[in-house]
């Protein structure tokens, strides 16, 4: 991963203002943003070995009934060694 460049994963419906303020945030052409959006949890599970994110935004509306277990599938828990 470069220092200087942000990578992002984002799941959100249809594109929306997460994005948008992303690309404000980090405009294009100074190379400071690399940023997936996925429109689903399964799509967000599927990419996340491909673009190794820093960091992951999820629109929890794409998660029903229960968006902690979306939230699950993406981090499990990690099983301590003891």
């Amino acid at each position: 991963m470069n220092g200087n460049k942000l990578y992002v994963l984002l799941a959100e419906g249809p594109p929306g203002e997460t994005a948008e303020a992303l690309r404000t945030l980090y405009p294009e052409g100074q190379d400071g943003l690399e940023l997936t959006n996925v429109s689903s949890v399964s799509t967000l599970i599927a990419r996340l070995e491909m673009v190794s994110p820093e960091v992951i935004f999820l629109d929890l509306s794409l998660t029903p009934p229960e968006p902690l277990d979306a939230v699950r599938r993406i981090h499990p828990p990690r099983l301590l060694a003891g």
